[in-house]
């Protein structure tokens, strides 16, 4: 069984969509059915934010 002191030492080495990822996992664990719902609407209006924003830094930096 992995201890909490293992995990935490892992954590660093995750990269950014991995620690998201997780986060994400942990908050669920913990919620309830209508929390877990709200969540997953924010989840996905957070994802359309990031992928404009995506888009938008990418023409920027197209010459």
């Amino acid at each position: 069984m992995i201890s909490i002191r293992q995990i935490l030492e892992e954590l660093p080495s995750l990269n950014r969509e991995e620690r998201r990822e997780l986060s994400l996992r942990l908050l669920e664990m913990d919620s309830t059915p209508e929390e877990a719902a709200d969540l997953a609407v924010c989840e996905h209006s957070a994802a359309l934010g990031f992928a404009m924003l995506d888009e938008l830094e990418a023409e920027a930096q197209t010459p």
